[in-house]
């Protein structure tokens, strides 16, 4: 109901503005038409004057309210509203930064030192582990702090088929670099006792994105279906948006030992 008193309203506006336009127009051709003829005006030429402009500047701004109505205003509105609902789109996802350099423009460590629970889900990650392992290394001391990896099972033969297949590697070389990755996330606290607690789980099935989690921030990154190296679409997500929320329901789905997606090692 309400939506069709608003468009009757809008209707009656539109329609408003065109009897002013037309009116306009037809107002001022006429006394341009009028001022025109000189023999009118012999003995009232400072009122010629007058009524010519009078009569150019109704006629010119009702021409223009006539072109905004019929073909600007609606490309403008069109324009604003695209915008407006992109960029309520961009808030319900809870998307805060979109890079394609995985590496460089996240802040990494930041978010490893500033987070109490940190998950991780990628094939084996070499390189993204070494690039911040000091930054881990500080937040595995941390008693409160616990710390999820998630890795292929090397276990599951279609699971490392799949991925040795997409990487361009043999299977034994597969197994390899994720039982480095294992033994990597084993060794980040301290062999006394007193840092993070940290859990590694392998997962049965081909990974199809990688995704970290610090407490209330979210990195997810694509994979590439091309072997060569180039950037990926990189999107960092807040806590509450659309994405975040599918990353959260992800993590319990493969953390729940009744589905047998994953084995807690």
């Amino acid at each position: 109901m309400g939506w069709d008193v608003q468009k009757i309203i809008s209707e009656r506006l539109t329609l408003r503005i065109w009897m002013v336009a037309v009116i306009g127009t037809l107002l001022g051709g006429g006394v341009l038409f009028l001022t025109a003829h000189e023999n009118l005006w012999i003995n009232h030429k400072a009122w010629q004057v007058l009524l010519e402009q009078v009569g150019s500047l109704t006629f010119i701004t009702a021409a223009i309210t006539l072109v905004w109505d019929l073909f600007a205003k609606r490309a403008f509105l069109e324009e604003i509203l695209a915008k407006t609902r992109l960029s309520r789109d961009i808030e319900t996802s809870g998307i805060i930064q979109v890079s394609d350099s995985f590496h460089d423009t996240v802040r990494w460590d930041e978010y490893i030192r500033n987070s109490d629970k940190i998950d991780t889900f990628f094939a084996y990650g070499n390189t993204w582990r070494e690039a911040h392992r000091d930054a881990l290394k500080a937040a595995a001391r941390k008693k409160i702090v616990r710390i999820r990896a998630i890795l292929p099972d090397f276990e599951h033969e279609e699971t490392i088929a799949n991925l040795a297949t997409r990487f361009g590697y043999t299977n034994e070389r597969l197994i390899e670099y994720i039982k480095d990755a294992e033994k990597y996330f084993r060794d980040l606290p301290p062999t006394n006792g007193t840092g993070a607690q940290v859990d590694i789980w392998f997962y049965q099935g081909t990974p199809v994105f990688t995704f970290y989690r610090f407490d209330k921030i979210v990195v997810l990154a694509l994979y590439m279906h091309r072997r060569e190296r180039a950037g990926v679409p990189t999107f960092v997500c807040r806590q509450g948006g659309t994405l975040c929320d599918y990353i959260h329901k992800e993590l319990d789905a493969m953390l729940d030992l009744n589905n047998g997606l994953t084995r807690k090692a």
